[in-house]
C-alpha cells in the first residue's frame, strides 16, 4: 500500500489534468463527480480541487445544473392521470432539489427576495435632508436638500 501522500496528491492531480476533457464531458452529461472519480480510483475532491477555478469546468457545471432542472421539469410534464402520485411527488422533489442546487452553486440563478410587506421607518431630525429608497436594489439614501 502506498503511504506517501505527496505521491498520491500528485497522482490525483495528474489524473484530473490528464483526463480533463473526458471529465468535463461526463460532468456535462449529468454524471456526478463522485461517480466519475470512482472510475479513476480517486476521490471527488481530487477532481474538484484541481478544476474548481477552471472556466471550462465552471461552464460545464452550470450547463449540467440547467440540464438537471430541464430533465425534472420534463418528468413533471410527462406525468399524466395514469401516473402514480409517488412518481409525481418524486419528480416534484427532484426538480426542487435541482433548482436549490443550481441556486447554491450558481448565484445568478438564486431567487431574488421580494421586499414587499416590509416596513421601514426612517426618522430624520434635519429638515435639510431627504430620504430616497431605490426599489430595485432596496437601498436607502440620505441626501441634502438644495
Amino acid at each position: 500500500m502506498i503511504t506517501n501522500t505527496n505521491y498520491l496528491d500528485g497522482r490525483m492531480t495528474a489524473i484530473a489534468i490528464t483526463h480533463k476533457a473526458e471529465i468535463l464531458e461526463r460532468v456535462a452529461n449529468g454524471e456526478r463527480l463522485c461517480d466519475i472519480a470512482k472510475t479513476y480510483n480517486i476521490g471527488a475532491a481530487a477532481i474538484s480541487n484541481i478544476l474548481t477555478n477552471d472556466p471550462e469546468y465552471q461552464a460545464v457545471r452550470e450547463t449540467a445544473a440547467l440540464a438537471r432542472i430541464e430533465k425534472w421539469e420534463q418528468e413533471l410534464e410527462d406525468i399524466n392521470e395514469d401516473s402514480s402520485s409517488v412518481m409525481m411527488q418524486r419528480a416534484d422533489r427532484m426538480l426542487a432539489h435541482a433548482r436549490w442546487r443550481a441556486e447554491k452553486e450558481h448565484r445568478q440563478y438564486a431567487a431574488k427576495q421580494d421586499a414587499q410587506g416590509v416596513t421601514i421607518q426612517v426618522i430624520i431630525n434635519d429638515p435639510t435632508k431627504t430620504v430616497t429608497v431605490d426599489n430595485d436594489s432596496g437601498g436607502i439614501g440620505i441626501t441634502s436638500k438644495e
